[in-house]
């Protein structure tokens, strides 16, 4: 089972710049002039940002609620890898893989050297049986961790295995390319299948 990292340090890569895909549409806020029951849980405490809300709810089992705290961030306090990384987490923890990887992309547009981001972009791409893909997101995260992140390296090794495994079922299976015909009463050999007629007589 591939390991995604499921925290982000306190100081991770700090705000950058609004990306341009998400400052021209920035998701909608859920909660945004509505009262939901589970509003309550969207409280911030003193010096908490919404990303610190973000992650406790994902802590707490609640990546809905958690998603609307990243909105919050995002359409608040700008785009960052923290707030697109919490987004594609929360997207994940509710099997919306295609939305948790388009995301984690986001993020790593906005920190291309993050660790942490490219091996999360490697499992969303992994469960999307993008293997290819998705080793060379776990080649990169391992690259810039020096060698030393263990969980880079052991996603690294299954998806390689991955790619090989997809690349021996993807080969033409020789089995299936040709049959077998007697001459004689005794012998046999191989024949391809261009060589048979309909009638499996062996063409001239």
């Amino acid at each position: 089972m591939l390991t995604t990292y499921r925290h982000w340090p306190t100081a991770l890569l700090g705000w950058l710049a609004v990306a341009s895909l998400v400052a021209c549409a920035p998701p909608h806020d859920p909660l945004q002039g509505t009262e939901d029951f589970r509003s309550d849980m969207l409280q911030r405490k003193q010096g908490d940002t919404w990303v610190d809300v973000g992650v406790r709810l994902l802590a707490e089992g609640e990546p809905e609620v958690a998603e609307m705290a990243f909105v919050r961030s995002l359409n608040r306090d700008g785009s960052s890898a923290e707030a697109l990384s919490g987004m594609a987490v929360a997207a994940e923890k509710q099997g919306q893989y295609n939305k948790a990887k388009r995301f984690f992309e986001l993020a790593r547009e906005e920190a291309p050297d993050s660790v942490l981001t490219n091996n999360n972009l490697g499992v969303a791409l992994y469960r999307l049986g993008e293997y290819y893909a998705a080793r060379q997101a776990f080649k990169a995260a391992f690259a810039l961790s020096s060698g030393t992140s263990g969980i880079a390296a052991f996603n690294l090794e299954m998806s390689e295995a991955a790619v090989q495994l997809n690349a021996e079922r993807s080969k033409a299976n020789p089995a299936l390319s040709h049959r077998v015909v007697r001459l004689g009463s005794s012998e046999y050999r191989l024949v391809a299948k261009e060589e048979m007629t309909d009638d499996g007589v062996q063409a001239p």
